[in-house]
């Protein structure tokens, strides 16, 4: 390696390029590797994404609608509110005119309205349909909306809410809207 023991400097200064030359392929090395590593997550990443998409549904922890105060209690029923908005009132009118302005202040309308919306995205959020999965869309529509429509529809018209209302489109009746 040095060429002289005589001149100390020298062979050091040679060894010191030596050692930077090797760096230098070690850094690019380094380099390149860390480029394979982001375009084999990237493909990673993609298959990923692709097989939730197949699955179509990512289960989210259920609200525990018993202890969430303030604003997680806030968020979660936001949440609530963008499914019952973006939806269940466009794509199931019918049950969703049902469903009273104070179906937030009702916990078993949070309950419900929760299941509802998870088993919704369980049934939609997927790329293919089995025959079991046929079943359960039936089953949804035929079998349990319509049930729990009533239940949202007696909890939140047979409350101090619904009385409250009554009371005041009894005392403006014949009034026009802008008059209230």
């Amino acid at each position: 390696m040095a060429r002289s023991s005589s001149d100390p400097q020298a062979a050091m200064a040679e060894m010191l390029a030596q050692h930077g030359e090797q760096i230098g392929k070690l850094t690019a090395d380094q380099q390149e590797v860390q480029r394979q590593f982001e375009q084999l997550r990237a493909i990673v990443d993609g298959l990923v994404q692709q097989d939730r998409r197949q699955q179509g549904y990512t289960p989210t922890p259920p609200p525990r609608w018993w202890q969430l105060e303030g604003a997680d209690r806030d968020d979660a029923i936001n949440t609530l509110h963008l499914w019952v908005d973006r939806v269940f009132r466009p794509c199931y009118e019918r049950y969703a005119d049902d469903l009273g302005p104070c179906w937030a202040d009702h916990p078993l309308c949070l309950f419900l309205l929760d299941w509802l919306s998870e088993w919704h995205k369980y049934l939609y959020l997927r790329d293919s349909r089995s025959a079991g999965h046929l079943t359960a869309m039936a089953e949804w529509h035929a079998r349990f909306l319509p049930i729990v429509a009533e239940m949202l529809r007696l909890t939140t018209h047979s409350c101090s809410h619904a009385d409250e209302a009554a009371v005041n489109d009894r005392l403006y009746d014949g009034y026009p809207a802008e008059a209230r």
